[in-house]
């Protein structure tokens, strides 16, 4: 999927989304936006031009899916106000909460990450309980909310990013430069983890097998070591989670995701969920 700001959009980027991209893409809008803006603007200009670019897309029949990073003003606004800005303000219906990592060199806006464990366990169980009373039924998907119950109902574990068994076997993230690290966030963020450089290398088996990749590979077995991951109800699910998370929050690629215990929460919200919904299937009830 291609993932963009939406604010170059226009005419001549039709074409390309649909014949490559399916007329899908995905964007991002905080809530409340603290630090998405243009050059020389505020955030409230970002959010306006985003707002005509996003209706614009629409309009034109691109499906726009937008991810929402959640920030300490978000847990402090709370659930109820953050849902309806979403689902009813813009009239969003597909929609993805992100948590933040304070990734790379400290500034001003990375201070107050990670969030608070507590706070952000409180954040999803209110939202989860609106989403169920007031959207899930109408059609609204959060994510990563209808995937979990998913796979709370069908054993199946489809997380491609933060919770797959190890993002080593899977995916790779190259920079403009040709450097090659274990996503976009470690190429960016963490220059010292850089596998190789394409450009440079002789073939790709050269950055396959550097040292810096191996310490990926051998993460699992780590965490089951040196962490409380193997005594887990949810291991099978989260696998202890994001290594960029947990790094930027402790400096050890060893350590379990930095929001374990608000994932916790969710994780038995969603498996709440899931039994209440396979009930009233089996009792032949109106799921909703």
């Amino acid at each position: 999927m291609l993932q963009t700001n939406l604010i170059g959009f226009g005419s001549r980027w039709r074409r390309v989304i649909s014949e490559m991209f399916d007329d899908t893409v995905g964007s991002s809008l905080d809530f409340p936006n603290l630090y998405r803006r243009v050059v020389g603007g505020r955030p409230e200009t970002y959010n306006g031009l985003w707002l005509r670019k996003y209706q614009a897309a629409r309009e034109a029949g691109v499906q726009v899916g937008v991810i929402a990073v959640l920030n300490g003003e978000s847990l402090r606004i709370g659930a109820s106000e953050f849902y309806s800005y979403y689902a009813e303000t813009l009239g969003i219906n597909c929609f993805q909460i992100n948590t933040p990592y304070p990734g790379g060199s400290s500034t001003p806006a990375k201070r107050g990450f990670p969030l608070d464990n507590n706070a952000l366990g409180s954040f999803y169980s209110d939202l989860f309980d609106i989403w169920v009373r007031n959207g899930r039924h109408d059609g609204i998907s959060i994510s990563p909310f209808d995937q979990l119950i998913d796979y709370f109902r069908t054993g199946v574990n489809r997380f491609s990013c933060i919770w797959a068994d190890n993002c080593a076997h899977t995916f790779i993230g190259i920079s403009p430069q040709g450097n090659v690290g274990q996503c976009e966030c470690w190429v960016a963020s963490y220059p010292d983890f850089v596998f190789g450089n394409i450009l440079a290398c002789r073939d790709m088996d050269e950055i396959m097998s550097s040292p810096v990749r191996q310490q990926f590979l051998e993460r699992p077995s780590r965490l089951m070591a040196e962490e409380d991951c193997a005594e887990c109800d949810y291991l099978a699910l989260c696998h202890g989670g994001c290594a960029v998370r947990a790094y930027s929050a402790t400096g050890s690629l060893f350590k379990k995701d930095a929001y374990c215990e608000a994932g916790k929460t969710l994780f038995g919200l969603a498996r709440k969920a899931a039994i209440e919904l396979d009930r009233l299937e089996n009792t032949g009830r109106e799921v909703r």
